[in-house]
């Protein structure tokens, strides 16, 4: 089972990559650039649901194993091995979206923008 979950896991990095290497970031606009930051943020978020619910189904597996003679080693063993992969990706994508909000607001927050009766300025403060 967890063979399967991972050959998933690939196909998904993959395609990933692969639709990242399309995008050259520094054609990005700055609207853009934050779109993009924004939009990872929210698929990180719903991939978290979804991980609560991978783990919620394998507590589910585990309980109907104990009613079921014939396949409750199946039932437990999947149960167990949704649980282990939901809670690795909750783990995962919660952290990630952590790291990326942070970085996201620490980028935002040394902007700043100045406009005067002839002038409009711009500016970013970044600290190394």
């Amino acid at each position: 089972m967890n063979v399967f979950w991972n050959a998933v896991n690939l196909g998904i990095a993959g395609l990933a990559i692969h639709n990242n290497m399309q995008i050259d970031p520094l054609t990005l606009a700055f609207e853009e650039a934050l779109a993009e930051a924004r939009n990872i943020e929210k698929i990180l978020l719903i991939n978290s649901g979804l991980d609560v619910g991978y783990i919620g189904v394998g507590f589910l597996l585990k309980h109907l194993a104990s009613g079921s003679d014939k396949r409750m080693n199946l039932m437990t063993g999947y149960g167990n091995s949704l649980i282990l992969q939901g809670s690795f990706l909750l783990v995962f994508d919660l952290i990630l979206y952590g790291v990326l909000h942070a970085q996201h607001m620490n980028f935002v927050e040394g902007i700043s923008l100045s406009m005067g009766d002839s002038y409009l300025g711009f500016g970013w403060n970044y600290r190394f």
